[in-house]
């Protein structure tokens, strides 16, 4: 499940459990198995049957060119009050109806770089930031998940600060459960001894590659005890530049690459993990360190972004592209049990206060404000 999959199940899922007096339509993607087409193979929607939640298929796939323009009407006729689009790819057009959109990050904007995967039509589209500067402005409340992204949504599309409302997603409850993982589970992975790690997408702006080379700057007792382990979607390309990298600092049997790793093997991983190690440049929010610090894994992430602001002293942060202090803030943590588990209390209790009940609230609010009559 990627992140916006997360955030909109969290999100109408709590929006249920609070009860308020209103009907909820989840308009779902042509181009993937609608809820009947899941029930007919024995899966089912991740949502709890309730007479205020109803399923309704979009007219043409989301993101589509069609889209765009059909979607507006489509609502209309719905005669739908209020439309929350869960980012900001949606139809710059309206209808009848008052319209939020979330802004997670503006990544695509900030880090073109990051668009070298993506075919033609996406890298024209952010190029031109037109369609996205009209999403924005036509919306009639914008939702963003840091301070730092309503930020950035002020500085790069000149929207006011009164029409942005910073709503911190929530960390569900299963990271805070369960016991360290079994040594059949570590096994599936490789994953016997200890290990640092590293979940998330293989990106230059993630600072894999410094990250490998702070790994390699740790003295030689540490790197035997310890391996650094990454685990996320592999990606060719990019993976092959830290693969020659790690060939050039001879670290080759010190660092593991998982691949994807899926949702349900998540919790264990990051308990079985003595440290998560963070070095991103830039994050809207920032899920996988914050999932580490629920499951009571001390964290070590890189100043500046929103994780200086969602994280804060809760843990160990460094200078960004500072291989000297990411290196040395890896040492006080695997040389200093006390201070360790000191800080791994901390982001675990910390985190306790970041729910997805307080996210619906604050977000039926945005709603009921913006909606005024619903």
């Amino acid at each position: 499940m990627d992140g916006i999959s997360r955030y909109v199940t969290n999100l109408v899922t709590h929006l249920m459990e609070l009860g308020a007096n209103h009907e909820y339509f989840l308009i779902i993607n042509p181009a993937f198995p609608t809820e009947r087409g899941r029930r007919e193979e024995g899966r089912t929607l991740p949502f709890s049957p309730s007479p205020a939640l109803h399923f309704m298929e979009a007219p043409s796939p989301l993101l589509s060119l069609r889209d765009f323009y059909s979607l507006p009407a489509f609502l209309t006729r719905l005669g739908i009050h209020l439309f929350h689009a869960p980012n900001y790819l949606t139809s710059p057009w309206t209808g009848s109806y008052t319209k939020v959109v979330t802004v997670h990050d503006l990544i695509p904007f900030l880090y073109p770089k990051t668009l070298w995967r993506s075919g033609w039509k996406w890298k024209l589209y952010y190029k031109s930031k037109y369609p996205t500067y009209l999403v924005l402005h036509k919306a009639d409340h914008l939702i963003a998940d840091s301070a730092r992204t309503k930020r950035d949504i002020m500085d790069l599309f000149g929207i006011s600060p009164e029409k942005i409302t910073v709503v911190w997603p929530g960390i569900e409850a299963r990271f805070h459960a369960g016991e360290k993982p079994s040594g059949g589970f570590l096994k599936k992975y490789g994953l016997e001894g200890d290990f640092l790690l590293y979940l998330g997408r293989q990106d230059p702006y993630k600072g894999l590659g410094l990250l490998i080379e702070a790994y390699r700057a740790l003295d030689p007792v540490l790197r035997k005890r310890y391996r650094l382990v990454i685990a996320g979607k592999k990606d060719a390309r990019y993976l092959n530049l830290l693969l020659d990298l790690i060939d050039r600092l001879s670290l080759k049997d010190r660092v593991h690459f998982l691949g994807y790793v899926p949702d349900e093997d998540l919790v264990p991983l990051y308990k079985a993990a003595s440290l998560f190690i963070y070095p991103s440049l830039y994050e809207g929010f920032g899920f996988p360190p914050l999932e580490a610090m629920a499951s009571g894994t001390p964290v070590i992430y890189s100043r500046g972004s929103s994780l200086e602001e969602v994280i804060g002293e809760n843990g160990l942060a460094f200078t960004p592209n500072s291989v000297p202090e990411l290196a040395q803030a890896i040492r006080t943590l695997l040389q200093d049990s006390r201070y360790r588990a000191t800080v791994s209390e901390r982001g675990r209790q910390y985190t306790t206060t970041l729910t997805w009940q307080k996210t619906a609230k604050a977000i039926l609010g945005v709603y009921e404000t913006a909606g005024e009559d619903l």
